[in-house]
């Protein structure tokens, strides 16, 4: 079964080559010594490794003493302080601008609506007429 190319290699393992000048028993030898090196580092290892288990536990236990985060890095809270402080700056900027665009569409809106009253009324009454030609007399003297 064939799970893609991740799985299988097109290259086939090659064939061990014997080293020239070099006899069975000298292999022997060098295999005796790489098995006493890997059992003395094996010993060493647990020895390293229970040192180390046991720093590794304390460093745990350290932690979750720190639950308040008292072992911050030294610039993590001047940092925090200064993007509660820029989200505030940046809030109070946004309301600011969004208190204009209000104040600007209810002056637009009450103007228009004047505008409209105010046509509407001059429409009804007959007054329109007479109003523009006021307004055409007022521009041209000005």
């Amino acid at each position: 079964m064939s799970l893609g190319w991740l799985t299988e290699s097109s290259l086939m393992p090659k064939r061990a080559k014997e080293i020239e000048q070099v006899g069975k028993s000298t292999m022997v030898d060098l295999r005796a010594q790489l098995y006493r090196s890997e059992e003395s580092l094996k010993h060493t290892e647990s020895g390293a490794s229970a040192a180390a288990a046991l720093a590794a536990e304390r460093r745990k236990v350290e932690r979750r003493r720190d639950v308040l985060g008292a072992g911050r890095n030294a610039g993590v809270g001047e940092r925090s302080a200064s993007d509660v402080k820029a989200e505030r700056d940046a809030a109070a900027l946004s309301h600011e601008a969004m208190a204009r665009k209000v104040r600007l569409t209810l002056t637009l809106t009450l103007t228009l609506t004047l505008t409209l009253t105010l046509t509407l009324t001059l429409t009804r009454s007959g007054r329109m007429r007479r109003w523009r030609a006021a307004s055409a007399r007022r521009a041209g003297r000005a």
